[in-house]
């Protein structure tokens, strides 16, 4: 038989040194395409789906209960697939390229987006939301993109600058979504979502680059055991377990937060509706603001006191709203929790790659972006059930407890950071 050619890429210790001190070529291109692009895809979801029980209305359900459960159900549907498929895509990551798997992940929700435009009854809708989870996972493909490109000294900024542009696009998606969706309807408004996500893919797939992988994965083994391997490593265990609870923690509220409101004094020129977005976007909006900030402060002093402080902040911001009795109070606490959240996320990246195997960072990733899913999913039905027979501010004490519990936990078990050798950094 003849022989292979040689390969091309770096595989050895030297190679990967090399990228993790400079970063890969064009890392700073990268970084700013993949920010924008992914502010622009999270701005394209977010444009219609907030709107899909009014969606559901228009399908001809009717019924307050039965626009209610819809709405949960459909809402929540892409979260059981991604949980499900987000270690395989990360597996696929690792052997092909994450800049692939970004373009797939984004050329799939763009099509199915704008798919959603045609849906003709509530179980198409459903079925297409399924679909979404299926081929989705752009942000954490994302992650892993720039998470192995951008050189170690820089990888906390970098990760907060992505955060930003998430958080960004999430506060103003709505906003927007509104606004389209009056002018042009909201099945149109699907399509518009759709076409700003394939363009998103367009500047990703023009301008971002990787660097090359520095490690040979061998034959691949499609088993159960393979694709869970990143769960079996006690520190990564504890890293992943931390961002499924803290995705729960912040989404967990987001059914509740309206019902919680109308309860609460407010000022007579400020609306249930209006009092009810401030309150959910104030998170995101500090915490956009926050991201980079906090990223950069864990490139100086270590992520891993950083995640620690994050969680122990997010239990101290969840405990005093199960008290107020002013909705004003109430915003302004959620927007000061958007502070541990936004420098949550960055520095659990950083050190999800720092524990990941060398060119095992997709999979690691994959497997975050399914304890995610979980906590997505997971969270607003508990927390709707516990609101049921306790009441809401019972859950946000049962939240803050659970993050305080675990921040001790963590605290032990939490991986120090390796010793980096003067080349790395």
């Amino acid at each position: 038989m003849p022989e292979a050619p040689p390969s091309t890429e770096p595989q050895d210790e030297d190679g990967a040194a090399l990228v993790a001190r400079q970063g890969a070529p064009g890392w700073r291109r990268t970084l700013w395409a993949s920010a924008l692009s992914q502010l622009v895809t999270v701005l394209g979801f977010s444009l219609a789906v907030p709107f899909m029980p009014l969606y559901i209305q228009q399908m001809g359900v009717t019924d307050p209960t039965a626009v209610a459960l819809w709405s949960g159900v459909v809402f929540a549907a892409p979260f059981f697939p991604l949980a499900i498929v987000s270690p395989i895509w990360g597996e696929l990551s690792d052997r092909y390229g994450r800049k692939r798997m970004l373009i797939r992940a984004m050329a799939g929700g763009a099509l199915v987006l704008g798919a959603m435009s045609f849906a003709s009854n509530v179980w198409h809708l459903l079925a297409l939301r399924l679909l979404q989870g299926g081929v989705g996972g752009t942000i954490q493909a994302a992650m892993a993109l720039v998470a192995t490109t951008a050189p170690k000294r820089s990888l906390g900024v970098s990760l907060g600058v992505m955060q930003t542009a998430i958080n960004v696009g999430n506060s103003i998606g709505p906003l927007v979504g509104g606004a389209v969706a009056a002018s042009v309807g909201l099945r149109t408004s699907f399509l518009v979502g759709g076409g700003l996500v394939f363009a998103a893919m367009l500047t990703t797939l023009v301008l971002a680059v990787e660097s090359p992988r520095t490690a040979s994965l061998g034959p691949a083994r499609w088993s159960l055991g393979q694709l869970l391997q990143p769960f079996r490593a006690p520190g990564l265990r504890v890293l992943l377990v931390t961002q499924a609870l803290a995705a729960m923690a912040t989404f967990a509220m987001f059914p509740l937060i309206p019902l919680y409101v109308q309860d609460l004094a407010r000022p007579a020129w400020l609306p249930v509706e209006l009092a009810s977005g401030a309150a959910l976007a104030a998170t995101s909006i500090v915490g956009a603001v926050a991201a980079v900030g906090i990223g950069s402060v864990g490139d100086r002093i270590g992520h891993r006191r950083v995640v620690i402080a994050s969680m122990a902040g997010g239990a101290l911001c969840l405990l005093p709203q199960a008290f107020v009795h002013d909705v004003v109070l109430l915003i302004l606490l959620r927007g000061l929790m958007g502070i541990p959240i936004g420098g949550l996320v960055p520095s659990l990246g950083v050190l999800l790659k720092d524990a990941a195997p060398a060119g095992r960072e997709g999979s690691v990733y994959g497997a975050g972006a399914a304890v995610q899913a979980v906590g997505l999913a997971v969270g607003p039905l508990v927390a709707s059930g516990l609101a049921a027979f306790l009441g809401v501010p019972a859950v946000f004490l049962a939240l803050g407890a659970l993050l305080g519990a675990h921040t001790a936990w963590m605290a032990r078990g939490l991986p120090r950071p390796r010793r980096v050798s003067s080349a790395e950094v």
